[in-house]
């Protein structure tokens, strides 16, 4: 192999490397707006009330209707809302002393999220405390590549 195909190869390894980090952040950027979207959704639902003004077919009427206005659109079904729901109620005090509490939270994934809300239902402090852990790897790797 002559020198100009070692650089040709090692250009394409390194083509791979890039693409596979910008899909990564696709799906990072992708999954943060769809927190955005879960976290508002909750906070209408919580504050519009129509959660205890509909009794419990709420939820599956909303998802019905949902899904009928978005037919190809996953995380419709009436866990995922009420999971966006438990997602706002966990953390719509802190999220009042910390407006970037949003940002922090759309640094990890949705099943993270709904993990935490299983294990943790009401102490936004604790629940903080393990969304930390989850991002601290990044926040570390960060400060190593600078």
């Amino acid at each position: 192999m002559n020198e100009l195909d070692h650089e040709y190869k090692s250009w394409i390894s390194e083509l791979k490397t890039r693409y596979k980090q910008a899909q990564i952040k696709a799906s990072v950027a992708v999954n943060g707006e769809l927190l955005k979207f879960y976290f508002e959704l909750g906070k209408d639902i919580f504050k519009k009330q129509f959660a205890n003004s509909y009794g419990s077919a709420f939820y599956k009427t909303l998802s019905a209707d949902l899904i009928a206005e978005f037919p190809d659109a996953k995380g419709f079904s009436p866990t995922y809302l009420k999971y966006a729901f438990y997602f706002y109620d966990l953390y719509k005090e802190e999220f009042q002393n910390r407006p970037q509490l949003v940002d922090d939270l759309c640094r990890i994934p949705w099943g993270h999220h709904r993990f935490i809300i299983d294990k943790i239902k009401s102490n936004p402090q604790k629940a903080l405390f393990y969304v930390e852990q989850v991002i601290l790897p990044s926040k570390l790797q960060k400060i190593h590549t600078v």
